[in-house]
């Protein structure tokens, strides 16, 4: 037996080929979507809900993928990132290099894959300006200053 060493790209496609297209999590917006035990019992939830479900199981063994919840104006985002660059193409078919992508779980794990996209997508024109590493960095310190407190 030889355990073959996948990359995190490689291990975002199969974490998401299983949540997304085994699994079948999806958007919904329905009110009892909202909770977590009916988010994991139905496979079905609100875009914060699913992100929450996503980040959760992608950042434990053994996926280990660094993805975190992106707020948006009018919606969530998870925004994964890669150890190395990869070349793809986007939606339009354009090439791109990056070394993150965003998946938008609301709609069963579409993918944006650059953050231009995410600006055109969602009429969020800021968001090529925001330092969404400042944003990870300052919801950890938070977490761990609320952590302390208790």
């Amino acid at each position: 037996y030889q355990r073959r060493v996948r990359g995190d790209y490689e291990v975002f496609q199969i974490f998401n080929q299983q949540f997304f297209g085994v699994l079948g999590f999806t958007g919904n917006s329905d009110i009892e979507n909202s909770y977590i035990h009916e988010v994991l019992r139905a496979r079905k939830g609100c875009g914060s809900s699913l992100c929450l479900v996503y980040t959760s199981i992608a950042t434990k063994p053994p996926f280990y993928l660094n993805a975190q919840v992106i707020r948006l104006s009018e919606g969530y985002l998870v925004r994964v990132k890669f150890s190395k660059t990869r070349s793809g193409r986007d939606a339009n078919g354009n090439l791109t290099n990056s070394s993150e992508i965003f998946i938008d779980p609301f709609r069963s794990g579409a993918l944006l894959s650059s953050r231009e996209e995410v600006a055109l997508q969602f009429g969020e024109t800021d968001f090529l300006q925001r330092n969404l590493d400042d944003e990870d960095d300052a919801a950890a310190d938070n977490g761990q200053t609320q952590t302390q407190t208790q």
